[in-house]
Order: structure tokens, then C-alpha cells, then sequence
């Protein structure tokens, strides 16, 4: 509907609304991505450890016509707190420059080449940490996760937000 063009800014507002069954499902679908990738693990917090915020963020999936296909929810870090030589040490992300992607689209035309492209819906997800880092579970009661009080998550992979999480 043309009223909820708008994603909502948090999980409160996301679950309060008319299609808020759809943006439950589309968090659900996140940390069901994070289990199967054994994103995190749910532990107490050692001593002098220092924890990472969390945020949601929601946004439509459209297609070429602009209409909704998908309720996209993402749990983020908070990277910005992260600290140089605690929480990371290095940030380069090896990427193809769009220079290089037409090129290669291009040659691929004239040579008349087939030229696959794919996309990857958790690659975020795939980066392994060798820092140790911790976060504070959302603060929305989401079935699918329910840390115990007093509990933490330690990421054992990069979720989006963090400082590496292009290094993949």
C-alpha cells in the first residue's frame, strides 16, 4: 500500500503496522540465514569485553514498475563503535571495478559469450572473524531468537555494519 512506502525505522514500528506479519517474516528470514550460517553464538560476556551495538534495518524490495516484491530486514552492527585494533585490524575489501565489470560485458558481446551474473543474498554473512567480537541481542522479542537474559552473541562471521564485512 502507497502508506507504507516508508520502511519502518525499528522493529517496534515494523511489528505495529497494518503489514507488520510481513516485516516479522522478513526478520525471521534474517536470523534464519544467521543460524544456518552460524553467525553467532549465544554466551556470556568474558571480562573487559566490550559489546557492539545492534540495529534493524527494513527496506521493499521492488521490481521495475516499482511495486513491493519482498520485505527486506537486515540486523546490523553498529561498526562506527568498533575500535581500530580491538575490534578489527584491517578493512580492504577486495571489489571489481565497474571499469573492469563493462569491459568484460562487453567483450563478452562481441565474442558472443554467455555472461552470468549472480546474487548472493547472505554474502555478508560468509566473511569469518578472527577478532573476537560481541553484540547486544536485538531488543524485540523475534520468534526464532530468544537470548537469555544476560547474554550476549559472539559473532563467529561479519554481519552487515562491521568494519570487515567486505573482506569476504
Amino acid at each position: 500500500p502507497a502508506e507504507y512506502r516508508e520502511p519502518p525505522k525499528n522493529p517496534t514500528e515494523a511489528l505495529a503496522r497494518k503489514d507488520g506479519k510481513l516485516w516479522e517474516q522478513a526478520m525471521q528470514a534474517e536470523l534464519q540465514s544467521m543460524a544456518e550460517n552460524q553467525v553467532f553464538e549465544e554466551c556470556k560476556l568474558p571480562p573487559g569485553q566490550k559489546t557492539l551495538d545492534t540495529k534493524w534495518v527494513f527496506t521493499y524490495k521492488t521490481n521495475s514498475r516499482g511495486d513491493v516484491i519482498r520485505y527486506k530486514a537486515r540486523m546490523t552492527a553498529r561498526g562506527f563503535t568498533q575500535q581500530y585494533g580491538i575490534h578489527y585490524h584491517n578493512t580492504d575489501a577486495y571489489m571489481m571495478a565497474m571499469s573492469s565489470l563493462r569491459t568484460l560485458c562487453v567483450l563478452a558481446a562481441k565474442e558472443n559469450m554467455e555472461f552470468r551474473s549472480i546474487d548472493f543474498t547472505t554474502a555478508f554473512l560468509q566473511g569469518k572473524l578472527s577478532e573476537e567480537i560481541y553484540i547486544e541481542p536485538p531488543d524485540v522479542t523475534i520468534p526464532g531468537l530468544n537470548v537469555r537474559k544476560g547474554y550476549k552473541l559472539k559473532l563467529a562471521r561479519t554481519i552487515y555494519g562491521l568494519k570487515q564485512a567486505g573482506q569476504i
